[in-house]
């Protein structure tokens, strides 16, 4: 199937509520910031859960209520794995449990299963390589803390107070390192897999050495906040370097296409070019680039130099990574994964290669410089440019290699005929001619059909990949072969021949998609088996009348958009390891007392793993526990139901901690004056005859942000109907 493939996600009402309310949410603010300019330059934030108050406008209430109250249905559940889905639930637990190893390779689409210890011996030959890293014996979150707090300080004069609130409140944790097997740099599996060209390869011999891709960092860790302001403040640096290319598209368009009769192509690649990068020579590349372009950087007006050195240094020199409890401080090289890293590379290669240029014009002809120099292109470890034969390669090597001691470039390729990215650029008649490339480990795993996503998703692959082979091969021949070629894999991915052959002839004609105005996005995760009335949303704000509402959203529209459900990478990798893992103990899921307060000692919370409610439309409702819940649980909507009337009188409410409520409806009981819900506790009263416990409580629903327990409050009462809600 592929790590890409989606499974049909499980049913959650719940989950589309919350995606219902931050709609809304977005509605109500734009109507209460309709009047401000947003003048805030944060670069960095902590994610806001603000909602204005209700009622701001009557008119737009009205609309938010009707969309707040939609019905949601549910389809006959279908599920496009069920005769797999034991299988994968089954692999899934073996993955917990530390059985298997599965990671996606570094290049060609490939899913790789290991046996734990062969995958952890493939880590612990990287990590143990003290060039590159340090063990530590202790846990070096305090002290990383500690340095991003005092960098902030320091610099709070230039940081927004948005910008200053992220670095100092956001909630940090270490990295994980995990390691990419390097299938294509291995022989010995090319042979493989071009021998047997099955679609599941099963390779028993252990003498077989992987090589793995560092892959640290995530979006906890402590440093990527000042990484992702860095990282903005030399972006500009990209479209400064004139031999740095963007991707294939843009090397196609730069590169000259004529040749002369002794042209050659040639491609080097840099040998692990984020793990041999010294930090000093990170630092002095990024200043030289900083000083040179510093008029032409916008941040720098708000930034100093200062800033971005003192930043960078704590991004290397604090740069600590965990895999099985075990800590390492790469000492050595740049973490792959941090915003910082490829920007900061390129700027690294891009200075080395500023010396390169001026050590040449002492060693070739100009004629052959200037040929060179128009032709010499980067993407970030692999450089292409031509050649000319009677100039030796190998003293050409000489020169890179003497740039800096520790970074390697290898000669990959030197022909008429080389591959270069995902392009095989060739010269025929002193022109060059672009075809399409495939590494020899490309497994062709597109997405199959039947993966659950929406109907658009699926239908535009083949347009996607076949208007990529139109604007890169250069012969009409050979781009019908490749045509050719890309319809028969979709057919073994189960695409329909007929949206193959519409979406090929789509893309023969002028591609040219625009959308006027600003939008306001209602995005849902994509499960077919939700049933819900999209066109509501769709055209909700299309009908409002009243002046400030109708200006506050002129010239926008609703854009109804999915987010992907979990798909078999994030369902079967992990980025942690642990070499042995702890028998993980039964989850368990109820409401259980404390047995200490004394709210749990008289009987107010007692443990179950279910409970019933009779609504007033004398509809019985069973509600089963699928999390852990205790009298100190927070922010939860509970249940209040009368010990005497057999699940028939109930109140349903929320609270952000269970202790404080059950001590407040119990006061209540006993001074019903004090109540906001005479209802409520005159029947508690009265049919507990003020003997303890005056009811059961029941807290059954997590939900952290206020606004949203307020929402799903409502969304309970409407579909439960609780017999003591109201005055």
């Amino acid at each position: 199937m592929g790590l890409s493939y989606t499974p049909t996600p499980a049913i959650d009402i719940h989950d589309l509520e919350r995606d219902i309310y931050e709609f809304c949410r977005k509605l109500r603010l734009a109507y209460h910031f309709r009047n401000n300019v947003n003048t805030d330059n944060s670069i960095i934030k902590s994610k806001s859960d603000y909602c204005p108050r209700r009622n701001e406008d009557w008119e737009l209430e009205n609309v938010c209520m009707a969309l707040e109250n939609t019905v949601i249905r549910i389809k006959e559940p279908k599920d496009n794995i069920r005769n797999e889905r034991k299988g994968l639930s089954s692999l899934m637990y073996k993955v917990r449990n530390g059985e298997v190893v599965i990671k996606p390779a570094d290049k060609g689409s490939i899913t790789v299963i290991m046996d734990p210890s062969y995958y952890y011996n493939m880590c612990l030959k990287h990590l143990e390589d003290i060039n590159y890293y340090t063990k530590t014996d202790v846990d070096p979150s305090s002290i990383i803390l500690e340095q991003v707090t005092d960098f902030a300080k320091k610099y709070q004069s230039l940081l927004t107070t948005k910008e200053y609130d992220c670095l100092l409140n956001s909630k940090y944790k270490l990295s994980n390192i995990y390691f990419l097997p390097k299938l294509h740099k291995s022989k010995r599996i090319d042979e493989i897999i071009t021998y047997q060209k099955k679609e599941y390869i099963h390779i028993k011999d252990e003498t077989i050495v992987l090589e793995g891709r560092p892959i640290s960092s995530g979006p906890c860790y402590f440093t990527r906040g000042i990484s992702l302001i860095v990282h903005e403040i030399l972006f500009p640096c990209m479209n400064l370097i004139d031999h740095i290319v963007k991707d294939t598209f843009d090397f196609k368009d730069r590169l000259e296409k004529t040749c002369t009769e002794d042209t050659q192509l040639c491609t080097w690649d840099i040998k692990a070019m984020y793990n041999n990068i010294t930090h000093d020579l990170f630092l002095r590349s990024v200043e030289y680039w900083v000083l040179k372009f510093q008029h032409q950087l916008p941040l720098m007006a708000r930034f100093t130099l200062e800033f971005v050195m003192e930043g960078l240094t704590i991004i290397l020199k604090y740069n600590y990574v965990v895999i099985d409890d075990i800590y390492f401080s790469q000492i050595k090289g740049i973490a792959m994964g941090a915003p910082a890293a490829v920007i900061g590379s390129n700027l690294v290669i891009a200075y080395l290669e500023v010396k390169m240029f001026t050590r040449l014009p002492d060693i070739y002809p100009l004629y052959f410089v200037d040929y060179f120099t128009r032709s010499y292109f980067r993407l970030l470890d692999d450089v292409f440019h031509k050649w000319l034969e009677q100039f030796n390669i190998e003293d050409f090597g000489k020169i890179l290699n003497d740039l800096d001691p520790d970074l390697t470039f290898l000669l990959d390729q030197i022909a008429t005929s080389v591959h270069y990215l995902d392009v095989q650029v060739s010269i025929e008649d002193n022109e060059l001619k672009f075809d399409m490339y495939y590494k020899p480990t490309n497994a062709f795993t597109y997405l199959k059909f039947s993966s659950c996503h929406p109907s658009h998703t699926r239908n535009n692959i083949a347009g996607s990949l076949a208007r990529r082979i139109i604007q890169i091969v250069s012969k009409e021949s050979n781009r019908n072969n490749r045509l050719m070629e890309l319809s028969n894999h979709l057919l073994q991915r189960s695409h329909p021949i007929e949206n193959i052959d519409c979406s090929f002839s789509k893309v023969m004609q002028p591609h040219n998609q625009q959308r006027e105005g600003n939008t306001i996005c209602f995005t849902r995760t994509f499960n077919p088996n939700h049933c819900l009335d999209l066109n509501l949303f769709k055209s909700c704000i299309d009908n409002v009348k009243r002046p400030q509402v109708v200006k506050t959203f002129k010239n926008r529209s609703v854009l109804l958009t999915t987010r992907q459900a979990p798909n078999l990478k994030s369902l079967l990798t992990r980025a942690k390891f642990v070499m042995n893992p702890l028998p993980r103990e039964p989850k368990k899921m109820g409401l259980y007392p404390c047995a200490k307060c004394k709210y749990c000692n008289l009987g107010y919370v007692k443990f179950t793993t279910n409970f019933s409610i009779i609504s007033k439309n004398k509809r019985k409702i069973t509600w089963t526990y699928t999390r852990y819940f205790s009298c100190d649980s927070r922010n939860v909507l509970y249940i209040v139901k009368c010990n005497h009337c057999q699940d028939k009188e109930v109140y349903l409410g929320k609270t952000d901690n269970v202790k404080q409520r059950i001590a407040k409806h119990a006061s209540d009981v006993r001074i019903p004056e004090n109540s906001t819900c005479k209802k409520c506790v005159c029947h508690l009263r009265k049919c507990s005859n003020l003997i303890e416990p005056y009811f059961s409580f029941y807290p059954f629903f997590y939900v952290e942000e206020s606004g949203l327990r307020h929402f799903m409050e409502r969304r309970f009462i409407n579909q439960w109907k609780p017999s003591l809600n109201g005055q």
